[in-house]
């Protein structure tokens, strides 16, 4: 019975990476998602996953992890309000807050923020070793976390803004047109696809939930 209970308790985890798969594909292809691939999919989800729990925990518990999984959301809409992530980040969290709402049964920690945690970890890790891998292949040189790129080589990077324009708000290849209009060089930071990083979380989180933050 209790395999039973933990086994159902993992359907939702499968349903969140398939919703999850599209928009990171085109985040990671385009840094753009449309906003209907997560309320449609995380909609369905998330009533699928609210009457999965509901037969594994009581009421009262499931209210509290709702509230609790609207921490990582929360952060994140902090971040948005202060420009350091855009509206499809919040979108994302929002979705898997909703559709991963209460652990795997035995375990302690709440989905959404140990998914949204590993994917910000992984996203900021990953910004040195992007740019010195980038800069290498343009036989450039990276300064921190941005480079100088001649104008007829820009549009050669993907994920790429000038410094100074939002990574939130514009595509990169108009904001580098902009940039470029009087030729030149114009340097740029990248700007990782956090959507991409949340798929790739979800696994690592639940290896996590049922191994690190299981009950004994």
């Amino acid at each position: 019975m209790e395999w039973s209970s933990l086994s159902l308790s993992l359907l939702p985890w499968a349903l969140a990476a398939i919703v999850s798969l599209p928009p990171a594909v085109l985040d990671f292809l385009y840094r753009s998602v449309p906003e209907h691939l997560w309320y449609i999919g995380g909609k369905v989800v998330a009533v699928i996953s609210f009457l999965i729990y509901l037969k594994i925990y009581p009421l009262r518990l499931l209210s509290m992890f709702y509230l609790e999984s609207l921490v990582a959301p929360a952060a994140v809409g902090a971040s948005v309000a202060m420009g350091l992530m855009g509206a499809g980040d919040l979108w994302a969290s929002l979705a898997i807050s909703l559709m991963l709402p209460a652990p795997p049964l035995g375990s302690l920690m709440p989905p959404s923020l140990l998914v949204i945690l590993l994917a910000a970890t992984m996203e900021l890790a990953s910004r040195p070793l992007v740019t010195a891998v980038t800069a290498a292949k343009l036989g450039l040189r990276a300064r921190g976390l941005s480079m100088s790129v001649p104008c007829d080589m820009a549009h050669r990077v993907r994920w790429w803004f000038p410094e100074g324009a939002s990574a939130v708000k514009e595509v990169p290849s108009e904001s580098i047109s902009r940039a470029c209009q009087g030729g030149g060089e114009v340097r740029l930071q990248v700007g990782m696809p956090f959507v991409t990083f949340i798929l790739i979380a979800l696994p690592l989180a639940l290896v996590l939930e049922l191994t690190l933050f299981r009950v004994p």
